[in-house]
């Protein structure tokens, strides 16, 4: 039960990077738009903890198993 657990949470992990990056590629694109210029800092600091929680959780299972 756990392991399958641990396995749904590193795919969560996976698609919230992609998903991030995804959007990170979007705001370059549209950051000539001036309504997503306020948006976009809360967006790169929001990917970077983001891969900061996978790097950690990586380190966590590694640790643990």
């Amino acid at each position: 039960m756990a392991n399958k657990l641990v396995r749904f949470i590193d795919k969560i992990s996976a698609a919230l990077l992609i998903l991030g990056g995804l959007i990170l590629g979007f705001m370059g694109v549209l950051n000539f738009n001036l309504q997503f210029a306020n948006l976009t800092p809360f967006l790169i600091s929001l990917f970077y903890a983001i891969v900061g929680l996978s790097a950690i959780w990586g380190i966590f299972r590694r640790i643990k198993s």
